[in-house]
Parts: C-alpha cells; sequence; structure tokens
C-alpha cells in the first residue's frame, strides 16, 4: 500500500478490485486518445491531418465507436495490470519495511523505483501476446475485428505474438520506474489542505488526479520516442510488413519529428487516464480502509 503514513491494511482481494476499478474507469478516457495516437504513429497520412482533423475524420467514418476500436482487446488488459500493481505495492510495502531508518521513516525513495521496475517486467513479459492484438486493432481499419486479427496472429509463427517486446519493455520498464517515483514522491509532497476540501475522500481524489498527471506527463514525453518504434512494429503483423528495428530507426534519423509522432493525444491520454486510474483506485482503496477501520 502506498502512503505517507500508517493505515490499515487491505486485503490481496480489496487492492485487485481496487485497481480493476481504476482501469476501468481509466480506460474509457484514454481509448480515444490511444486510437489516435496509434494511427498518427503508423500513417503518414493521419500524421499530416493533425489530432483534431483525425478525430473528426474517424467520427465522420466510423462514428462514435470508431475511437473506442480496441476496447475489448483493450480490457483484456486489466487482468494484468491488476497483477501488475498486485506485485508493485507488495513490494513497495515489503521494501519500505525493511528499508525504514531514521533518516527515511517511510522507506528508502528509491524502493517505488525498484518495486515498479522488478512488477512492470514480469507483467509486460506474459502481456505481449494481448498488447499485440490490442496495437493490430488499434491501427486497423474498421472492418478488422478481434476474431480476424486472432486468426491473422494463428497463421503466424508464435515468435509474432511477441513481436515489439523489446521497445515495449524499453517503454514500460523506465515509465512505470520514472511514473511511479514521481506519483510517489508527489504525494509525499502535494497536500490538499483540510480547510479547503473538508471531505476526505474528495481530498484523496485530487491529490492521486494531481500527483498521477503530473507523473504521467513526464513519463510520457520521454518515453514517446520507443511507444513509436513499439507501435510500428506491432502495427505491421497486420500489414504483412517485415520492417527491421535499424529501418525504423532509420526513418526516425531522416525524420526526426517521427519519434514523437502522436505526442499530442499521448500527453493528453497518459496524464487524464494515469490521473483519472489512481483517482478511482485510491478512493476505492481508501473505502475498503474505511470499511477495516469500522470493523476494528
Amino acid at each position: 500500500m502506498s502512503g505517507n503514513e500508517a493505515k490499515p491494511a487491505v486485503s490481496a482481494s480489496e487492492r485487485a478490485i481496487s485497481m480493476l476499478v481504476g482501469y476501468t474507469v481509466g480506460a474509457f478516457v484514454v481509448l480515444p486518445f490511444d486510437r489516435l495516437k496509434s494511427l498518427m504513429q503508423v500513417s503518414e497520412d493521419s500524421r499530416r491531418q493533425g489530432a483534431v482533423r483525425l478525430a473528426r475524420h474517424v467520427l465522420a467514418t466510423q462514428g462514435v465507436r470508431g475511437l473506442f476500436k480496441g476496447l475489448s482487446a483493450h480490457m483484456l488488459v486489466a487482468p494484468y495490470s491488476i497483477f501488475y500493481y498486485s506485485v508493485y505495492d507488495e513490494l513497495l510495502v515489503r521494501g519500505r519495511a525493511v528499508s525504514t531508518t531514521r533518516s527515511h521513516p517511510h522507506g528508502h525513495p528509491l524502493v517505488p523505483l525498484g518495486a515498479a521496475v522488478c512488477g512492470r517486467t514480469l507483467e509486460t513479459s506474459i502481456r505481449m501476446p494481448v498488447e499485440v492484438l490490442r496495437t493490430m486493432m488499434q491501427t486497423s481499419g474498421a472492418a478488422v475485428t478481434m476474431s480476424g486479427a486472432l486468426r491473422t496472429l494463428a497463421s503466424q509463427p508464435p515468435s509474432t505474438w511477441f513481436r515489439g517486446m523489446v521497445p515495449t519493455l524499453l517503454r514500460d520498464v523506465p515509465f512505470s520506474a520514472i511514473y511511479w517515483c514521481g506519483y510517489e514522491y508527489g504525494k509525499s509532497r502535494v497536500q490538499i489542505p483540510e480547510r479547503l476540501v473538508p471531505n476526505g475522500s474528495v481530498r484523496t481524489l485530487l491529490q492521486s488526479f494531481i500527483c498521477g498527471a503530473g507523473a504521467g506527463i513526464v513519463a510520457g514525453v520521454l518515453t514517446t520516442p520507443v511507444d513509436v518504434i513499439k507501435t510500428v512494429r506491432q502495427h505491421e503483423v497486420h500489414a504483412g510488413a517485415q520492417s527491421t528495428y535499424a529501418n525504423i530507426l532509420q526513418i526516425i534519423r531522416e525524420k526526426p519529428a517521427v519519434a514523437f509522432a502522436g505526442i499530442g493525444p499521448r500527453l493528453v491520454r497518459i496524464p487524464c487516464g494515469l490521473a483519472t486510474m489512481m483517482a478511482g483506485l485510491e478512493v476505492t482503496k481508501r473505502w475498503f480502509e474505511s470499511r477495516v477501520t469500522r470493523q476494528d
């Protein structure tokens, strides 16, 4: 459990429920931006249109469902996110317990980094097939269904299910390390005055939203180039292309702006999505903690 002070312990199942609530709420916020970001990363025409015109085009040709294309695949990631957060939270609690000293009463400040790196590396390694499927859905046309994408994957060699794993690890592991260090540090510094917001649950929601958004922006900017490489590699499973990492890097060297393709939607998606997710997670966890307190 994260936090600066001793709080009633919540069970593993309660942590999982809290993460599921946070992930589900965040998913509906981020998916339209994720779709636009992915399209801009794999298509020169989409990049030329820009995010706003691209959104209008998707709405005009595919309707609202077009912006939420890939929702089913996105929700398949939910169990992996629950697993990741459960591992992170457990490692955070244990790490803080063994590193608490007089100079670090709440544990060593690098404990969140270690917990995030270990948890995300493990989670990403087992999530890759679903990540490939999700990217295929988001970068394909309106006519492509999940069953069709699954058939495409099934016709490919097993290694295809793990295409883009290296850039995904290079994106997600540093992102998680930067994000959780920033988030936990922010929570220890950002305090919402009780005189301004008397309700404890609302204070928790605001604190989580502010810290989640701030940490997400920093992590998002730093990891965007690797996200572009990951998206291009996974999109090629459906497109039938076979570009190597060297080819993609050559394109980025020739057109440096490509490295930050889709950064607009990504920088809206990440802070809004993570802030919403963490607010939902922390408020739900606070509710479970209050139940434990009442029972005691």
